[in-house]
């Protein structure tokens, strides 16, 4: 038998009793519905207001409120036993959006020949222009 327990605290049963019958293999469901008190427990975050604000807007747009969205992160901790993205010290070739967003319009300047030096034919040269500049 398993139990399945959804956020209204209703816990639905699964049975699947197996026989044979005819050398074929042969199974039959039952399914109910047990309804169950889920006891709760209230936790509490210090979060940046800024970052709240983004994530709350981001949890908007997927139609899930803020309580949810940590509910179904314990859920997939439970899960799983394991937090259910990356943990790294360092990300090398991770840009915010706003980083992204420049590297997009200075490539977009680059490639107009906006802000660019002159070319030059020898490392020597660039570094007497660059002497020359001071």
């Amino acid at each position: 038998m398993r139990g399945l327990l959804s956020q209204s605290g209703l816990l639905t049963v699964l049975s699947i009793p197996f026989f044979l019958v005819d050398k074929c293999l042969h199974f039959a469901v039952t399914l109910c519905t047990i309804t169950c008190v889920m006891a709760s427990k209230s936790i509490q975050v210090r979060l940046d207001e800024r970052l709240k604000k983004r994530v709350e807007k981001i949890f908007a747009e997927i139609g899930v409120d803020t309580p949810t969205a940590v509910r179904m992160f314990f859920m997939k901790v439970a899960a799983t036993g394991e937090i259910p993205f990356p943990l790294k010290a360092y990300e090398e070739d991770h840009y915010t959006p706003k980083q992204l967003k420049a590297l997009d319009r200075l490539a977009a300047e680059a490639k107009k020949g906006k802000g660019l030096s002159r070319a030059f034919s020898s490392a020597e040269e660039l570094i007497e222009d660059l002497h020359s500049s001071l």
